[in-house]
């Protein structure tokens, strides 16, 4: 009771802490241009998914790039964001080649961190590059020990968050679950960030971390060229729900006041429909006069 530990430092406000962190996904989720894209905001010092972040110099493994390939995905990813390449000189290291965690990985990764003191985040694209081929048939304690192995590293420098990019297995439980391999993998590290295909709500990320109080999930909107907008919660919601909301109200005024109506009327999905209306009530925008039947709200003066 008498120990004092100061407050967390985080990358990104209450978002990226230091430690150890998974992003996962299914193949062609856009996990790599996610983690490319934070990467290069904390380079230049821009907000990430609306959240400010310390700026400092990043260090991107991009293990299944070339050279060539890194090139042009970063100048897709910086005309896509407004970022000059200037901004990030200097701050945004990148390599596409690395030993496995059982031979020579964490030496590697210590000499980069060592003579560039102001790393301050590792992003390791994909986790399969450098894991140790399997030599046992105790599956929990392998993927444990990949864990140990990153958090042993991630000890070394306190101050640094380890980002590693893996996929999802087939599960369509929950999204811890959802992680390829056993329990072992996400028990043995501090943050699992989850993209998941929610269908009529888009892609989310779903958010299970040790420190990070907010865990509600992060709408993923796009731009224009498919790129991730790394918008804010709200600002994300309000758009990825326009043309929901707008599509409820039509059908409202139209008469057809039912949930049942509505999703026939709209051709929305259950799921999306009901998050809109539960929403659109507690912002005082409908009024529930019955179990399934809303009216708008009248205006008051």
């Amino acid at each position: 009771q008498d120990q004092y530990f100061e407050d967390i430092d985080f990358l990104v406000d209450d978002f990226l802490p230091p430690g150890v962190s998974i992003l996962v996904g299914k193949p062609k989720a856009g996990k790599s241009w996610l983690v490319h894209s934070i990467c290069i905001h904390l380079a230049a010092g821009r907000p990430v998914f609306g959240f400010n972040v310390q700026q400092c110099s990043v260090l991107y493994m991009a293990l299944e790039d070339s050279d060539r390939r890194l090139k042009k995905r970063t100048e897709i990813l910086l005309d896509s964001h407004g970022i000059k390449s200037e901004e990030i000189k200097d701050k945004f290291f990148t390599i596409t080649k690395a030993s496995t965690l059982t031979n020579g990985f964490e030496e590697e990764v210590s000499g980069y961190l060592d003579q560039n003191p102001n790393i301050r985040m590792v992003a390791i694209d994909v986790l399969v590059r450098i894991r140790q081929p399997v030599k046992t048939n105790d599956i929990y304690k392998y993927d444990y020990e990949t864990g140990k192995l990153l958090k042993d590293l991630a000890a070394k420098y306190p101050k640094v968050a380890f980002i590693i990019v893996h996929h999802t297995n087939k599960s369509q439980g929950d999204s811890l679950n959802s992680v390829s391999g056993s329990n072992g993998l996400t028990g043995g590290v501090d943050n699992v960030f989850v993209i998941e295909n929610t269908g009529g709500n888009g892609y989310m990320l779903n958010i299970h971390g040790r420190d990070i109080e907010n865990d509600d999930s992060i709408p993923l909107t796009k731009t224009e060229n498919g790129m991730w907008t790394l918008e804010g919660r709200n600002d994300a919601y309000l758009k990825i729900n326009s043309g929901t909301r707008e599509s409820i109200l039509d059908a409202i005024r139209d008469g057809y006041n039912s949930r049942h109506e509505i999703i026939q009327q709209t051709g929305l999905q259950d799921g999306a429909v009901d998050q809109q209306l539960r929403r659109m009530v507690n912002n005082d925008v409908l009024v529930k006069k019955a179990r399934g039947i809303y009216e708008l709200c009248k205006p008051t003066y």
